[in-house]
């Protein structure tokens, strides 16, 4: 029998989330459930979130960047060209000149 080389089918397919990775999403979203806006599971998730939002404005905006697809395609009557539509990061320079409140 040769050892070593590909096998096909073999391995977790391409894209597919391990055990543990699975694990851990769940646990950490359970977490920040139970948690809250005020530490006792006001609003659940969403509550976590707008707390991390307005106390921890860095930490939410790396989170809304991973969550934020770079690029969205879209059509308005599903048959037509699709749309592209970029996001772009606003910037601490951009949000001081239009009044926006910036951390220091």
């Amino acid at each position: 029998m040769s050892r070593g080389g590909k096998r096909v089918g073999a391995g977790r397919p391409k894209g597919a989330l391990g055990t543990k990775t699975v694990l851990i999403r769940n646990a950490v979203l359970e977490a920040a459930e139970a948690v809250g806006e005020d530490g006792n599971g006001k609003d659940g998730l969403v509550g976590y979130l707008k707390d991390l939002a307005i106390n921890e404005r860095k930490s939410f905006a790396t989170l809304l960047s991973r969550a934020m697809p770079m690029q969205v395609e879209a059509s308005a009557d599903g048959a037509g060209e699709p749309v592209t539509v970029k996001i772009q990061y606003v910037g601490a320079k951009d949000e001081r000149s239009r009044g926006l409140k910036t951390e220091a």
